[in-house]
């Protein structure tokens, strides 16, 4: 399987190398936009808990891509 994403070459993380891990990248921004929008639209305790739910599930998905789909997740100091 090609890979989504790379490591950065200093600290923790990965940034998207191919044109699916800029898709999902894009995807849970839109998504993030569009609970902003509901929030604001709909501002009552359900739908702000609801909104910090899948604030917070699609940040986890990413995640476990972007484990699946790129390099082991270790602290980088720069070039090894």
């Amino acid at each position: 399987m090609k890979q989504w994403f790379c490591a950065k070459q200093y600290g923790y993380g990965w940034y998207p190398i191919a044109w699916q891990g800029w898709l999902l990248v894009l995807l849970a921004v839109l998504a993030i936009f569009v609970d902003v929008l509901l929030i604001n639209l709909n501002p009552n305790l359900l739908t702000v808990i609801l909104g910090i739910m899948q604030y917070v599930i699609v940040l986890v998905l990413l995640f476990v891509i972007c484990i699946l789909s790129g390099p082991p997740a270790k602290w980088r100091w720069g070039k090894e």
